[in-house]
């Protein structure tokens, strides 16, 4: 045998092996043995040139496994038993029953069908064309030129998922290059044993594709295609599954980041405008730090007069507490003399009440000297002395009536011109010339307009002389205090003046007695006149009467006035040490103010050039930041539109591997394969589907040998199953 003839025989044998023996050797590999029968299941088909479905028939090979019985269902035109003589009973259900009464070990059978393209996991259609031009498979053979072959394989949707997505698709083709001048098959691996290239294509789960093979011949014969549709099983495919499942997993996650980049997008695209009106401001902080810059010295120049101020507002502070202790001692003093006052005055009320008994009895005498001058049997002489008698008693009452009122009536005007000095005095007996012309000027205003009208005028001044809220408080409960005693003072001396010095007791009383002096004197030549002196006598002493109860009146309320003004002595006292310790409160405070002001003064001006650059810097620095933030914030829709154009592409390309173009990444590495034939039948252990399409050649002798119709299984499997595809035998045996 030549060497050419030994590669002949050798890539046949391998050709036929593969496609038709595999399962079979699968199987008897196999040395572990479940405990149900197993079946390796494959679909031979026969095609025309073109790639219509000529014939089809299944090959079953069953592990029994120590089984008597074997069911089995699909729909078979023909049934035949490859391995003894059971012949196949019809079930109930559909299914055919094969019984066994030894343990065959494998058991084969053939089951014709009557396969539609539509039933396989893709449509085949296969087309040619010479030198460029459509041509018919059955005007190539001995043709001279290039032949192309034309391979559409398109996917079925209508096969399950399983194989639509599991099963993978082989196409081979057999090139003697001694009888052919060229090959050519892009997209193809070429295998070269010797003289003879077998070229494969490949296609993946669900994908489609178009294929074409260009051979260039002198005398044109192609002994047909192959194809082989398996599930991928191949151990790597764990990983496709790995695939799917991170692909789903980062799908959920672009899915949640997707929604929160469009959040964040939007966020960013509303902050722009936002950092620019930022940008915007910063630079007017910056032109107003500049203005700080530049007006820097005069605010200098207005602290270091305010500090000077304050100084002097400490200095004048500082004798206020001995000019409040002075106060209080002029306060002390006051409060003594008008405890005298009042004596005095309560010493006075037992000669009022003499001399009301005796104007009383004046009264009384008076009416008696009426009586006696016009009284039945009355001597004239008689009634003159005795009227003579009570006008001396009246004018000597008169007298001292007179002198105890102008004693009254001096004593209250000193009390009157006294009181208002000396609380003043008191006020500012401690103070510093411009402190006491400060608060004499407040107290002033007070005694002019009462507190209530300048109380928040008051409050305005001494803020502005730095006092705290606490310290005017007690400064405008001091002047309310001082108005209180003030005003209790001026009633007490209007009262008393009010009822002795503005009464005209006084000349009254005077009067009554030049009136009785010259009564004595005449009252010998104006006896006529005696009647209407009695009767004013009378009228006299009853005013007179009057007037020493409205002193009653006025002692009384003497005594009520000193009662108020001991009563609230205590407390202007208390509110004379409030108002020294707020003095010194206050002096203490404004030096430590002034104190800070410098410091603060001193610090300003040492790290003012310093902190006047870096603020400059800094806000020079962050509005360009913003500046920049802005623009880089206008690329949002860029980003945006990136961000959707991958998403958009990963999907794309995702369907693309998944449902367009293949559907390999929908793998399923522990899918289970399904049954050819019927889906009532167990998971087998391998399927696969094999189809040929017819060789094209030039008519010659038919060589092939006939099948024995009556043939029964004798011999091994290989004998049995090469007498079913003896014609796949001779036909591809015989283009070597």
């Amino acid at each position: 045998m030549n060497r050419k003839a030994f590669f002949r025989q050798r890539l046949a044998a391998a050709l036929i092996t593969i496609m038709t023996l595999s399962p079979s050797i699968t199987a008897l590999a196999d040395t572990s043995a479940p405990v149900s029968p197993k079946c390796d299941e494959t679909l031979y088909i026969t095609m025309d040139p073109y790639g219509s479905i000529q014939e089809s028939s299944v090959v079953k090979s069953y592990t029994v496994n120590g089984c008597s019985t074997i069911t089995d269902y699909g729909t078979y035109t023909k049934v035949t038993n490859l391995t003894n003589y059971a012949q196949p009973e019809t079930t109930a259900d559909g299914g055919i029953q094969f019984h066994f009464d030894e343990d065959p070990g494998r058991f084969y059978f053939e089951g014709a069908m009557d396969v539609k393209e539509n039933q396989l996991p893709w449509n085949i259609d296969v087309s040619y064309r010479l030198n460029g031009l459509d041509a018919r498979a059955e005007d190539l053979a001995g043709e001279k030129g290039l032949v192309e072959i034309n391979m559409d394989f398109t996917p079925n949707e209508t096969v399950s998922d399983y194989f639509r997505n599991h099963m993978s698709l082989i196409a081979t083709a057999i090139v003697d290059m001694d009888k052919n001048l060229s090959l050519e098959a892009e997209g193809a691996q070429i295998q070269a044993m010797g003289n003879l290239n077998a070229v494969i294509f490949a296609v993946l789960p669900g994908e489609e594709r178009q294929y074409t093979m260009k051979i260039g011949t002198n005398d044109f014969s192609f002994s047909g295609l192959v194809f082989a549709m398996q599930p991928l099983t191949l151990a790597q495919l764990d990983h496709v599954g790995d695939i799917r499942e991170a692909k789903e997993t980062l799908e959920d996650s672009a899915d949640a980041l997707d929604e929160s980049l469009d959040i964040v997008l939007d966020t960013l695209s509303d902050m722009q405008s936002g950092i620019s009106q930022s940008a915007a401001g910063i630079r007017q902080l910056n032109e107003a730090r500049q203005i700080i810059s530049d007006t820097k010295g005069q605010v200098y120049a207005d602290v270091d007069a305010g500090m000077m101020g304050l100084d002097l507002l400490a200095m004048q502070f500082i004798p206020f507490r001995e000019d409040t202790e002075n106060a209080q001692i002029a306060l002390n003093e006051l409060n003594d003399n008008l405890n005298s006052l009042v004596l005095s005055v309560d010493d006075l009320s037992p000669g009022l009440t003499d001399l009301q008994e005796s104007l009383l009895d004046l009264k009384d005498d008076a009416n008696s000297m009426r009586r006696n001058f016009w009284g039945p049997g009355a001597e004239a002489s008689d009634q003159m002395s005795q009227m003579e008698k009570l006008a001396k008693k009246t004018h000597s009452d008169l007298a001292s009536l007179s002198n105890a009122q102008k004693k009254l009536s001096s004593s209250t005007r000193k009390i009157s011109a006294v009181l208002p000095e000396t609380i003043a005095s008191a006020s500012t007996a401690k103070l510093s010339p411009d402190s006491a012309k400060m608060f004499r000027q407040l107290l002033a205003m007070v005694q002019k307009h009462g507190l209530d009208e300048v109380e928040d005028q008051i409050r305005i001044m001494l803020a502005a002389y730095g006092q705290t809220e606490e310290e005017i408080d007690n400064i405008i409960d001091s002047l309310a205090q001082v108005e209180e005693v003030q005003g209790t003072i001026d009633d007490i001396t209007d009262g008393i003046l009010g009822s002795v010095g503005n009464t005209g007791l006084t000349e009254d009383v005077g009067s009554l007695i030049t009136m009785t002096g010259e009564l004595l004197t005449q009252l010998p030549v104006v006896e006529e006149w005696t009647l209407n002196g009695l009767g004013n006598i009378r009228d006299v002493s009853e005013s007179a009467a009057e007037v020493c109860e409205a002193i009653d009146a006025l002692i009384y309320e003497v005594d009520e006035i000193t009662e108020t003004v001991n009563a609230h002595h205590d407390e202007i006292l208390i509110t004379l040490e409030h108002l020294a310790d707020l003095t010194d409160t206050a002096s203490q405070s404004l030096t430590a103010l002034a104190a800070m002001g410098r410091s603060l003064e001193w610090q300003l001006k040492t790290v003012g050039p310093t902190l006047n650059a870096g603020t400059k810097a800094t806000l020079n620095g962050l509005a360009g930041i913003l500046d920049e933030t802005g623009n880089g914030l206008s690329q949002t829709d860029v980003i945006r539109n990136a961000k959707n154009t991958i998403k958009d592409t990963i999907d794309d390309k995702w369907d693309e591997y998944t449902t367009e173009k293949t559907t390999i990444l929908n793998i399923d590495p522990d899918a289970s394969p399904i049954s050819l034939t019927s889906a009532k039948n167990d998971s087998p252990r391998t399927v696969q589907i094999i189809l040929r399409t017819e060789e094209i050649k030039e008519k010659k002798a038919d060589l092939q040998t006939q099948v024995d119709e009556s043939f029964h299984a004798d011999g091994n499997i290989f004998h049995r199953i090469a007498n079913i595809f003896r014609k796949i035998w001779i036909t591809i045996t015989s283009i070597f």
